[in-house]
């Protein structure tokens, strides 16, 4: 995990006497080399205690009388922790890449291609505002709202929701309806050329393609 000797995360859970176990989705999710947050006191990385809290908080829900079942536990938690902003990702590149060449600028396209599974998409962003002209850096943030998934807005919108340092939006979180009514506000007032029915359209898309 990270270059340190770790058993891999597993989670017991007991009813009624009777046990099940599965694989940690996050501890998986979190040892992606590009949860690496490079910074002037050195790098930092995810740890087993970011790790457990998120799953804590997953099971949390799960476990609630009103949704708990025993029987679909592990199809439950396999849907409720994918992950929206690590789906994205890839495309969100992918725009990057394109908008890029076509703004005549093929360098920060291979820029984009040589770090794909080196640094989030957020990452990406955070250091191109600081190299690229700040017009061209608007076009490319303005863009996105047409031509790439809502990557941005997501990942924005998931700092809301916890202190975590390493952005996630599962999709049980994403589900429940009072998630819902906070991103729509959330929209209003900061992303104005995103629509609610575009993101919902756009985390079905990449649900799908899950077959979740």
């Amino acid at each position: 995990f990270h270059s340190q000797e770790v058993h891999p995360l597993y989670i017991q859970l007991i009813y009624d006497r009777k046990p099940v176990y599965f694989k940690s989705y996050f501890f998986d999710l979190l040892s992606n080399e590009k949860y690496i947050i490079s910074g002037g006191a050195g790098d930092r990385h995810p740890n087993m205690d970011e790790v457990i809290s998120k799953e804590e908080r997953l099971l949390n829900y799960l476990t609630q009388p009103a949704l708990f079942s025993f029987d679909t536990l592990k199809e439950d938690y396999v849907r409720g922790s994918f992950d929206l902003l690590y789906s994205m990702d890839a495309d969100f590149k992918e725009y990057m890449m394109v908008f890029f060449c076509d703004e005549g600028k093929p360098e920060f396209a291979r820029i984009v291609l040589g770090s794909k599974s080196l640094i989030t998409s957020n990452g990406l962003l955070k250091a191109f505002k600081g190299s690229l002209k700040p017009a061209l850096y608007n076009k490319l943030i303005k863009h996105a709202a047409y031509y790439a998934p809502p990557y941005l807005p997501l990942e924005a919108f998931s700092k809301t929701l916890s202190k975590d340092a390493f952005s996630t939006l599962s999709l049980y979180e994403w589900n429940d309806p009072a998630i819902q009514v906070s991103f729509k506000e959330f929209l209003q007032k900061g992303y104005h050329d995103y629509t609610l029915k575009d993101v919902q359209q756009a985390v079905r898309k990449v649900i799908k393609a899950a077959n979740l």
